[in-house]
């Protein structure tokens, strides 16, 4: 029953006027205390549902509000909204790869907002005009199951050996920001078609493809495969998780990741969501990466301390990745990796 009937209701049946007016003031009081957003806002997010809980969490207990949220892939979640650019259902969108926030903001899905928060992050972690700013740093490696026997690779070229035909996981490039990331990596490494040639002989080194960018490791550390191919932060979680993996870098040199937030252009709930990205900028948000239920992703608040086992990106060798350039390149690339690695059209 909406309020405003409930208070017609009980005026019409309340022959003292008196308490018809205690009635309606009651009423008046409770709508004026609870936000009128209170309840129905929605984010989007990439990260794990567990994870994503912790934050929201977080942010309801402070805000003392209630709000929605949704999990997909990062390149899955970019499709939705697009979709729903006519009549936005979230408000707000937060964490997987950056170069899908760049390819999101050429195509015209989010509104700049430019957090206070953020004003003394590095240059490299925000949009210039505010249309995404970054929350974590996370770099690629290869989770191997420790008690597989094999040796753990150490380079682009190792999983390329006989010893790891049909025994690698890897997300797909067309709907996990991370597997993107992976493609973007290589292409800018090696060149595109060597890139191209180089992936085609790892196509047939792998046994699974997932939509989630993370399920490699957890793939890996259960036994159906015994390489996964993901960010670093995930292999750390599934291992502390309890799951047997070793992890390792590609001596030639690896890819890495901004996960963001942006505010989604025709918000209905505009001032809350820029309230959200506040939050999770902000110092007390990114220490949640120290709690052993999130994966252990460097901090971009230069405040913040990086949790146990976070990989600086000074620590290993990291290619200058190009995030413009791997933005206003995701579709094409995409596409032909589907056509000529995969062999599926999306």
């Amino acid at each position: 029953m909406e309020l405003c009937d409930l208070a017609t209701r009980e005026v019409r049946l309340m022959s003292n006027k008196k308490g018809a007016i205690i009635i309606i003031l009651a009423i008046a009081t409770i709508a004026l205390s609870t936000p009128l957003w209170a309840d129905k806002m929605t984010v989007y997010y990439a990260i794990d549902d567990d994870e994503a809980k912790v934050i929201i969490s977080a942010f309801e207990k402070k805000e003392k509000v209630k709000i929605k949220g949704m999990r997909r892939s990062s390149g899955q979640l970019m499709k939705v909204i697009e979709a729903e650019r006519k009549k936005p259902v979230a408000s707000v969108v937060f964490s997987g790869s950056l170069p899908n926030y760049i390819q999101a903001k050429k195509k015209g899905l989010f509104a700049p907002y430019k957090s206070p928060v953020a004003k003394n992050y590095p240059e490299k972690f925000k949009d210039s005009q505010g249309y995404w700013t970054g929350i974590y740093v996370g770099v690629i490696g290869f989770a191997t199951n420790s008690k597989s026997g094999l040796t753990p690779p150490r380079s682009w070229a190792d999983l390329l050996k006989p010893k790891y035909k049909k025994k690698i996981a890897i997300s797909n490039p067309a709907s996990s920001g991370t597997a993107y990331t992976v493609l973007a990596t290589l292409v800018q490494l090696m060149g595109k078609e060597k890139a191209f040639n180089y992936m085609k002989r790892l196509h047939s080194q792998v046994h699974t493809y997932t939509k989630s960018g993370a399920y490699p490791a957890k793939l890996a550390g259960m036994g159906v495969v015994k390489i996964g191919i993901c960010f670093a932060h995930d292999i750390i979680r599934a291992k502390e998780g309890g799951l047997p993996l070793k992890l390792t870098f590609p001596a030639e040199g690896t890819g890495w990741e901004i996960g963001g937030v942006a505010l989604i252009k025709g918000a209905s709930h505009k001032e809350l969501a820029k309230k959200f990205i506040d939050f999770v900028l902000s110092k007390e948000a990114q220490n949640l990466y120290r709690k052993g239920t999130l994966a252990p992703r460097f901090p971009t608040n230069p405040q913040a301390e990086p949790p146990k086992g976070a990989i600086p990106l000074s620590s290993i060798k990291v290619l200058n990745f190009d995030f413009e350039w791997a933005g206003k390149n995701q579709d094409q690339l995409s596409k032909e990796w589907n056509k000529k690695i995969y062999g599926r059209h999306y």
